[in-house]
């Protein structure tokens, strides 16, 4: 085998592991997205509890908060009232005092209602913590193997485009100008073997013209491009077709 001829299919082979070991990435991924899904669920369900705790502990604060300063305004009132000696301001005062305890006994509901609310927030949030926590164990089991394959694969990949950067430094520039080509128009794996039992091209399957054929057999360290496809195609001969060749 001439050394273009090698290097083309070695890059040939490169390219095919290079799509099978990339697809079957996207299917490991599309699994463990799935399973994800269920975590995700989970951890939404989570974020809308705790945020509701969140905003019930800051209603709670601020309901107290005026409870504390209109409690003490009552108690101000309250002592000022024996001092009032004119009846229109007694009872101006009078009703602002019990508009006040109204207010008052309206605040201290809201603060009970508050506390009843975060003490039943609480159990919630920790029971949708509990279930995080098993969602993200049974996703970890269940995706156990598939993460492991993904990461191999991914470490495959680095390595193979290693080996494609430097089998497409060997090529020709003509060559290498027609492989990116290929690339730029969309074409998948711009390098293929013939199908020997097939005589077809390695890339789109379809037929290859018989003189064609006779010509990649003459001359094995040449390559052609498909007529089809205009992948560029190269002839490997099987040991038993070495030896007919050699006999005949």
């Amino acid at each position: 085998m001439s050394e273009s001829i090698e290097t083309l299919a070695q890059l040939g082979s490169v390219d095919v592991e290079l799509l099978v070991s990339r697809n079957r990435v996207r299917e490991l991924e599309r699994v463990i997205t799935q399973a994800r899904q269920i975590i995700q669920t989970q951890e939404e369900k989570t974020q809308q509890i705790e945020k509701a705790h969140q905003d019930c502990v800051e209603n709670a604060k601020k309901a107290e908060l005026e409870l504390l300063h209109l409690t003490d305004s009552i108690a101000k009132m309250e002592a000022q009232i024996p001092m009032i000696r004119n009846q229109k301001e007694f009872a101006a005062s009078k009703r602002q005092m019990e508009e006040g305890r109204k207010r008052r006994g309206v605040l201290e509901n809201s603060v009970l209602e508050y506390q009843i609310q975060i003490e039943e927030l609480t159990a919630k949030r920790e029971e949708a913590q509990s279930q995080l926590q098993v969602a993200e164990n049974d996703f970890k089991k269940q995706t156990k193997d598939e993460i492991k394959e993904k990461k191999s694969l991914e470490a495959s990949i680095k390595n193979l485009i290693a080996q494609k950067k430097e089998s497409m430094a060997a090529l020709t520039p003509k060559i290498r100008n027609y492989y990116e080509r290929c690339i730029a128009n969309g074409i998948t794996n711009p390098v293929c073997r013939v199908l020997e039992k097939e005589n077809a091209c390695g890339g789109c399957n379809m037929k290859i013209q018989p003189q064609l054929i006779n010509e990649m057999r003459v001359h094995p360290d040449k390559h052609q491009i498909c007529p089809h496809c205009a992948r560029v195609l190269y002839y490997l001969f099987e040991p038993e077709t070495e030896k007919e060749v050699a006999t005949n």
